[in-house]
């Protein structure tokens, strides 16, 4: 598994938010996404949901839904890879 797809996309979120100074209750309220559930997506424990990357488009301008779930696709697959033992192709 590469370095980068062995990352949780929600890692990936709140690097930005803390490079952007964004809390998580401030991202919560501007997205309408609870805070338990944002929580759980930063933590890594929930999927990235194509609803869920067009609320974050609409906040993080200049990042679009499509590298958001382009990037959880690649982690998924990263982690599916590694359960079943495979090397990357």
């Amino acid at each position: 598994m590469s370095l980068l797809s062995s990352i949780p996309t929600g890692k990936i979120i709140k690097d930005y938010l803390d490079e952007h100074t964004i809390t998580q209750k401030e991202l919560s309220a501007r997205t309408g996404i609870s805070e338990k559930h944002l929580s759980h997506l930063l933590n890594g424990t929930s999927r990235l949901t194509e609803d869920v990357a067009l609320k974050l488009e609409m906040v993080l301008t200049g990042i679009p839904a499509s590298y958001w779930l382009n990037y959880e696709a690649k982690y998924r697959e990263a982690v599916a890879r590694e359960r079943a033992g495979m090397k990357r192709a």
